[in-house]
């Protein structure tokens, strides 16, 4: 446990399978993206994906299915995590839109609201874990081997959710591709799509078939292959499909690492500190 996620992620570097659990990794988290894709507006921009994340974190200690009030979320959103108060209203807002959340009236207090996870967002969730446990398996991470998605949620509530509030952006040390990748809407998705077409072997990705998949407008996604272009993240083939520059290829690196070796730590200190199973959102009492 010594050298927290710095210290796993510098065991990553140095593995035989770190090509192979990158490659694995990007292409599962585009699977569980996939999935989701109805949920585009709360799921395609960073500080909207990381309100959902700590909504789905601290979801992970309601054990009683109580509810989340909306001003504890939002005042937390802002205060650990730099996310406004407006985004975090939002977020309750497409959560329930989306079936992910439910929303009542605070019964002891009629001006506030309560949201309680659904089973929707246990399962996202889940996926999302278990997407990082085909990596880190390969990495020959001990709880990814031995612990299930099920037992891991809490834990890395337990260990996880106030460093990931507090930090969410570590895993972006370039700030070109953090503005390409978690800035601007649809990023994330063009940036794993190219990346994983290209350690396949395969052609760039055309700006129609990247906008089919993922929902998008052409407009959208020329927008954001050209702020690629423009920092120098993503080059062109000869039918001017993205592709995968030196640089890219770097920095997308350095932050899958950065979030495994995140993942891993608090997988595991968290099992340590008493993490397990328990009641999870959007489950019956047993």
């Amino acid at each position: 446990m010594s050298g927290g996620p710095a210290g796993y992620e510098a065991r990553f570097r140095r593995h035989a399978a770190v090509d192979e659990a990158v490659d694995r990794y990007t292409s599962a988290i585009l699977a569980v993206r996939e999935d989701a894709a109805y949920a585009f507006k709360l799921l395609s921009k960073e500080e909207r994906y990381r309100a959902f994340m700590i909504f789905g974190l601290m979801s992970a200690m309601d054990e009683k299915g109580y509810g989340l009030p909306n001003g504890l979320f939002a005042s937390y959103c802002e205060q650990a995590a730099g996310i406004s108060k407006r985004t975090a209203q939002t977020t309750l807002q497409l959560l329930v839109h989306y079936g992910f959340a439910q929303m009542r009236i605070d019964p002891s207090d009629r001006r506030s609201r309560l949201y309680r996870a659904e089973p929707k967002l246990v399962q996202f969730l889940t996926d999302w874990i278990e997407a990082s446990l085909i990596a880190l398996r390969l990495l020959d991470v001990p709880a990814a081997r031995e612990a299930t998605p099920r037992q891991l949620m809490p834990a890395l509530t337990v260990s996880g959710s106030d460093a990931y509030a507090q930090d969410g952006y570590v895993f972006f040390p370039d700030p070109d591709f953090r503005h390409l990748f978690a800035e601007i809407e649809g990023g994330s998705l063009v940036v794993m799509a190219v990346v994983a077409s290209a350690r396949e072997g395969g052609p760039g990705p055309s700006r129609g078939d990247l906008a089919r998949r993922f929902h998008m407008s052409r407009a959208q996604v020329t927008r954001i292959v050209a702020v690629g272009r423009e920092s120098g993240l993503f080059g062109a083939d000869e039918a001017g499909a993205p592709t995968v520059t030196a640089r890219l290829e770097d920095t997308y690196l350095d932050c899958i690492l950065k979030a495994l070796g995140f993942l891993a730590f608090h997988y595991e200190n968290g099992l340590r500190m008493g993490g397990g199973p328990r009641t999870l959102p959007g489950e019956r009492e047993r």
